[in-house]
């Protein structure tokens, strides 16, 4: 679904991972057409943010495979490491740990 709407609204796989909230906001905002239940309704906001993760996967994959440049992952991932924590937050083993933390999550409703 994520590589049709690109197409349709002429955008790259760079541009896509740019606006993929754009996306996002077109599944909240069109009718479901495929048969089935729900059919003629909005997505819920589970249902349109189910993508986030298959697009991601989409993208490490295009990322291994030379399709996309891998600074396209900054895009869609939080990238840190340890480095300037203090030693007593590091992880054992010493050396640089590097963590990638999705940036497109949904955020959970109430307290």
């Amino acid at each position: 679904m994520f590589l049709g709407w690109c197409e349709a609204s002429d955008r790259d796989l760079l541009r896509g991972a740019r606006d993929l909230y754009l996306f996002v906001g077109m599944l909240r905002t069109t009718v479901v057409e495929r048969a089935g239940s729900g059919r003629g309704s909005l997505r819920s906001r589970d249902g349109s943010t189910m993508y986030w993760p298959w697009v991601r996967e989409l993208y490490k994959h295009a990322v291994a495979d030379g399709t996309v440049d891998g600074s396209v992952l900054g895009l869609l991932f939080e990238v840190g490491d340890d480095r300037w924590l203090p030693a007593e937050l590091k992880s054992g083993g010493g050396g640089v740990r590097y963590r990638a933390r999705p940036r497109h999550v949904q955020r959970s409703v109430g307290g």
